[in-house]
């Protein structure tokens, strides 16, 4: 796999969040809490670096989350 390929499968913040059913503000809490890992990619001009998430970090952290249903 190319890296350019590797950079096309992260996910943006917006597409991390839409994909847990969740806000990007609760996405950025999840990240600054430690439970959710990103890549920081430099931004074009030189702003704030942009957080990308790996689609495998989002499996992980359903999986991690998952909750067995149980009868009442």
């Amino acid at each position: 796999m190319s890296a350019t390929q590797e950079a096309d499968d992260l996910l943006t913040t917006a597409e991390a969040a839409k994909k847990l059913g969740i806000s990007r503000r609760y996405l950025y809490y999840l990240i600054q809490r430690g439970l959710l890992a990103t890549i920081r990619l430099p931004s074009e001009g030189g702003s704030k670096p942009e957080h990308r998430v790996e689609p495998s970090e989002i499996e992980r952290f359903k999986a991690e989350h998952r909750q067995a249903v149980t009868a009442p």
